[in-house]
């Protein structure tokens, strides 16, 4: 009888085991479920990444424009001054009563000459508290940025222009200017 289990062992045995040909139908499905879950979440990835480039491109960009308006203005307010029939940045109107060959930015440039028709302009306009207007005139247009110009009513701090930069109704960046020109007005 001892022979007779021995080949049911055998045939146990081997019924366990399975061919070793290849993959079965549910370990291809499910390698190929997890392999779709993982590119699909690397895709995702990939996309956002992208749009936060995208949009810290155009952030850096906006900036870039408000910082190169700014310095344009800036510029203009340095160049502000009074001559005999206006206050002006046109650097070609010639004034009369200033120090001829005066620089930009020298006392000269911005004090005319006393008893002059530019020292008549320069104290009318600082009386008048007209000079933020008139240099808020003189600034262009800038299709490629959202900004407004207020100019400030408060007497301590009247020839001031506050420039707010806006983009998708929020505020970028708010800087005031004052023309140079304001630092010789008379007290009163």
């Amino acid at each position: 009888m001892l022979n007779l289990r021995k080949p049911q062992i055998q045939l146990l045995a081997t019924a366990d085991r399975r061919p070793e040909r290849g993959f079965t139908l549910v370990e291809i499905l499910v390698s190929s479920a997890v392999t779709l879950i993982i590119v699909g979440a690397l895709a995702g990835l990939a996309q956002i990444t992208g749009r936060g480039t995208i949009q810290t491109r155009e952030k850096a960009q906006a900036q870039s424009a408000i910082d190169s308006d700014i310095t344009s203005i800036k510029d203009r307010a340095h160049r502000f001054h009074c001559c005999a029939t206006a206050c002006t940045s046109n650097l070609s109107l010639s004034c009369s009563g200033a120090i001829t060959g005066s620089a930009i930015g020298s006392t000269d440039f911005y004090r005319p000459a006393a008893g002059s028709a530019s020292e008549t302009t320069l104290n009318a306009a600082c009386s008048a508290r007209t000079l933020a207007s008139t240099l808020s005139s003189e600034i262009p247009a800038n299709a490629a940025l959202s900004r407004t110009i207020d100019i400030d009513s408060d007497s301590a701090t009247a020839h001031r222009l506050k420039i707010t930069y806006s983009a998708a109704g929020n505020t970028e960046r708010v800087v005031f200017v004052v023309p140079t020109v304001a630092a010789f007005c008379p007290e009163t």
